[in-house]
This record gives structure tokens, C-alpha cells and sequence, in this order.
């Protein structure tokens, strides 16, 4: 019942990200603020995927969106000072019919 940050685990061998994730709890405005940049960011995939907007206006591209680099900046420094826990978990993901 409580939010947690996930990050994958690089897998070195595979040369890919790995089903190992460190898992952390965070607080309500630390998920308020990753909720409005992912919104930013499925805005932008929606008009992508639909041929109205390119990838030059990606906003991760920095510059782009005043917003989004705002909240990217302040969730980048929150989860550079994440704890880690003690346990790595493996995941399994599915993707949903349809």
C-alpha cells in the first residue's frame, strides 16, 4: 500500500537492463511530481505515435519542455539520494491482452 521507486539493474553481461530491481518507498510529492512528467512525456508519445509530433520534440531532449526539465531535474537529485534497501527483487512482466 505504499509507493515505491523501481530501478532496473544493468545487466554488464547482457549489455541490457536486467530483471533485477531496487526497490525503494518514496513519498506522496515525490510520486505527485513523477505522475505529472510521465504525463508530459505520453502527451508527447501520443502525438508521436500519431505522426504529429517528431523526435526532435521529445521532451527528455532537455530544452524542450520548461516543465518537464523542472521536474526531471528535481526527481533526478531525490533519487540520487534514495536509500537502498537491503533486498534486490526479480520481476516477472506481462503485458495486458489487447
Amino acid at each position: 500500500g505504499r509507493s515505491h521507486y523501481f530501478a532496473s539493474q544493468f545487466d554488464h553481461n547482457a549489455d541490457e537492463g536486467s530483471e533485477i530491481f531496487k526497490l525503494t518507498p518514496v513519498g506522496p510529492e515525490f510520486m505527485q511530481r513523477a505522475r505529472r512528467n510521465w504525463v508530459i512525456f505520453r502527451t508527447w508519445e501520443r502525438k508521436y505515435r500519431a505522426g504529429e509530433a517528431d523526435l526532435q520534440s521529445h521532451p527528455g531532449r532537455g530544452g524542450v519542455d520548461a516543465k518537464y526539465d523542472e521536474l526531471k531535474a528535481w526527481l533526478d537529485d531525490q533519487i540520487a539520494r534514495l536509500p537502498a534497501l537491503l533486498a534486490l527483487l526479480r520481476t516477472e512482466i506481462r503485458g495486458k491482452p489487447g
